[in-house]
């Protein structure tokens, strides 16, 4: 059985690239344009028309291909071509005329297998079936080689006499590769069959992408594209997507689907055929059809168990498919998850951005409509709903994929998908709710830096439409604070004792209204800081010459400080020292006699600690051989004592608070009664000063004077209280 079909009817072109520069080709006789760069790329010159009706999935299925029996194999005659007068060979690789040519031919077509076999859900089986060597006399352009090589290829078996018309045995597929740089990429659509032309040889990177794309065309399957809605809900019907410079339509800009094969061909990409095409095929697997309110888990679109699709029915009848697509080794390489940001401006009406290179490598989860082409073939356009960093507010600026958060209700607002989270392993927690408005939270920080102890970050959450609920803000997994809504909107202040280091914070939005769906905002991140006090104290040497310094280094948090302290005067600096146990000392035998000024400066080791400093003078006598040890300065302390209880019965023990000035001063406190001692306690930097002692129990009653000593140290001179009145009653 053969086929047939007018070209100017059923050609499609598909979309080539070097390295990571999509280009538009051919379209029938159309020249193609200069290649250029993804940042300036103009996506809004090449556009399908999509009709008002869809074909039914049978339908489809026989239109495109009525071939796809089971055991029914395609076969691939590749006929490599010599364009006459078209100059010197390109570099593209080709199969060359001897026994490595086949089995570089042979490797190529198993790759075309190995990819639709996987996608087609083993429906669809391609081997090589023959391989020529030829010259054509053609026009240097994709069109007239497409022509000039199915005319001639394999004695005739791609053409039939009398004008246009192209023919082809059935399962079979021609595939022309020009050896001279002088074609795109071409393909016939459906038939059972079909004829092929591509500039990319069988080279891997890019001539097995574009080949797998062409053969698509040839299973009756039309482009993927991207569609950028000029409507509030970023949709609309069936019928209204294709028709620019009207706010009620979607412009689908072709091939701009850069995760899906039928889009554009990208160097090293081979990314999956997305839902709707697999659907329209019978292809589809994992697939879950939701027509109410459902929460599910959608694992990654490349896996091969579990819900992979859903399927989402509106009242209309119109399908909606949601994906999960992940980094996987399809999807990989495609510009989606490879390329910097991108927002070019569509090139319509009121300067619409469509964005890629968006999707984090956690993957993002898409909304995906079946249109057909104006021929009836299968058709995708991935629609742009997804908000561009957290800009809610910004419906101009938007990529094609849903983050953890973030929600789209469809034209009528028949349903909303509402993405919860996302995880590459168990996949992405999404809510259909019908007859909900979907909403988006954005979250916004008055600071990005908060101090220990400072001043509190304000954190404000707006949520679009304004409906009612809280926002509670999430540091990571764990509840900080919440505030009622008003407006829209409400400012919550942050805790100021927010533990050094960054904290990512989220806003999420608790409808109190069942007829609002919740939703979380884009992280924001905060950098919490500790800062740290410093005081600074000396003694002279003891039978040498010189000082010994000591910085006392307090954290704000409390915790136990770790870095240096390097100590200074005027320009220079008299060296480091370490901190340990919250002290950092320093020898200084060279000092000369006289008033210094010296400035102790600390260094913290740990992240996100800040620096601290002090200053403070001190005089420094001469030294004299053989005196003997001599202080240059002993900080001068006072000790003040109080009972808790002035009165206390003979059986019970009394309490005394003793607090000792100075900063951290180190050593004894003994309690004395009538000269004699009645208790001790061992004072230590960390208790600045403080101490709490009890006392041992009287053995009569009676009035005891009580006087409280501290020993002093290194650093700190001895100093007793005044004496205080003890009564002890029965």
């Amino acid at each position: 059985m053969r086929h047939s079909a007018r070209i100017t009817a059923v050609v499609l072109s598909a979309v080539l690239a070097a390295s990571v520069t999509p280009v538009a080709a051919d379209v029938a006789a159309a020249a193609a344009p200069e290649p250029s760069t993804p940042s300036s790329i103009d996506l809004g010159d090449d556009m399908i028309s999509a009709p008002a009706t869809k074909l039914t999935a049978s339908a489809a299925r026989a239109k495109a291909n009525g071939v796809l029996a089971a055991g029914a194999t395609q076969y691939i005659d590749i006929s490599v071509v010599s364009v006459s007068g078209a100059g010197g060979a390109d570099p593209t690789v080709v199969p060359t005329n001897d026994p490595s040519g086949v089995a570089a031919a042979t490797a190529f077509v198993q790759q075309l297998d190995a990819y639709w076999d996987r996608e087609s859900n083993g429906a669809v089986d391609i081997a090589l079936g023959r391989l020529e060597f030829r010259s054509i006399t053609s026009a240097c352009n994709t069109t007239a080689v497409f022509r000039a090589s199915a005319a001639v290829a394999f004695s005739g078996d791609y053409y039939t006499a009398g004008g246009d018309h192209l023919t082809w045995p059935t399962n079979r597929h021609l595939l022309a590769l020009p050896t001279q740089d002088c074609a795109l990429g071409l393909g016939t659509v459906g038939g059972g069959g079909g004829i092929m032309v591509s500039g990319a040889g069988i080279d891997n990177d890019i001539g097995v992408p574009v080949a797998l794309h062409e053969f698509g065309h040839n299973l009756g399957l039309a482009h993927a594209n991207g569609a950028m809605c000029a409507t509030e809900s970023h949709d609309a019907s069936d019928a209204n997507f294709g028709t620019p410079d009207d706010p009620n339509y979607c412009f689908a800009d072709e091939y701009a689907d850069f995760l899906d094969i039928m889009g554009f061909s990208v160097e090293k990409s081979r990314p999956h055929l997305s839902s709707p095409q697999k659907d329209a095929m019978g292809w589809i697997t994992g697939q879950q059809t939701v027509s109410s309110t459902t929460t599910t888990t959608i694992l990654p679109f490349g896996g091969a168990a579990g819900t992979r699709t859903l399927k989402v029915l509106d009242p209309h009848g119109e399908a909606y498919y949601v994906e999960y697509r992940t980094p996987d080794a399809a999807d990989g390489f495609s510009l989606e998850f490879t390329a910097a940001t991108q927002c070019p401006t569509e090139g319509f009406y009121n300067s619409y951005q469509r964005c890629w290179g968006t999707t984090s490598s956690a993957g993002g989860v898409r909304v995906v409509r079946g249109i057909d082409d104006d021929g009836g073939a299968p058709g995708t356009s991935v629609l742009a709903i997804g908000p561009i960093n957290g800009e809610s507010a910004n419906p101009q600026r938007r990529d094609t994929h849903l983050d953890a958060g973030e929600s789209f209700s469809n034209y009528d607002g028949d349903f909303t998908i509402t993405v919860n989270s996302v995880n590459t392993t168990a996949g992405a927690s999404v809510t259909v709710a019908f007859g909900v408005t979907g909403t988006t939270t954005a979250l916004n920080l008055s600071a990005a830096t908060a101090v220990y102890n400072g001043a509190a970050v304000r954190a404000t959450g707006t949520v679009t439409p304004a409906a009612p609920g809280t926002i509670e803000i999430f540091d990571g997994t764990t509840l900080v604070r919440s505030g009622t809504l008003s407006g829209g909107t409400v400012a919550i202040e942050l805790p100021n004792t927010l533990t050094a280091g960054t904290h990512s914070l989220t806003a999420k939005f608790v409808p109190s209204s069942s007829s609002f769906g919740g939703s979380s905002s884009s992280a924001q991140t905060v950098t919490a800081t500790v800062p740290a006090t410093v005081t600074l104290t000396a003694v002279a040497n003891t039978g040498s010459p010189g000082i010994r310094v000591s910085a006392i280094v307090t954290l704000a948090d409390g915790t136990a400080p770790s870095g240096s302290v390097q100590f200074v005067e005027g320009g220079g600096s008299y060296g480091s020292a370490s901190v340990s146990g919250g002290v950092a000392s320093l020898n200084i035998p060279t000092i000369a006699a006289g008033n210094h000024s010296i400035t102790a400066h600390y260094k913290p080791t740990k992240a996100n600690y800040l620096e601290g400093s002090t200053i403070a003078g001190f005089g420094v006598a001469q030294f004299v051989e053989q005196q003997g040890p001599e202080p240059v300065v002993k900080t001068t302390t006072k000790v003040t004592a109080k009972f808790v209880a002035i009165k206390t019965k003979l059986a019970k023990k009394s309490v005394l608070n003793v607090t000792v000035s100075g900063s951290g001063p180190t050593g004894t406190i003994t309690v004395l009664s009538k000269g004699k001692k009645i208790a001790s306690f061992a004072l230590k930097a960390a208790a600045k000063g403080k101490a709490k002692i009890t006392l041992p129990k009287f053995k009569k009653v009676g009035t005891y004077k009580i006087t409280v000593k501290y020993s002093g140290s290194g650093l700190f001179a001895a100093s007793t209280s005044k004496a205080l009145n003890l009564k002890i009653i029965k």
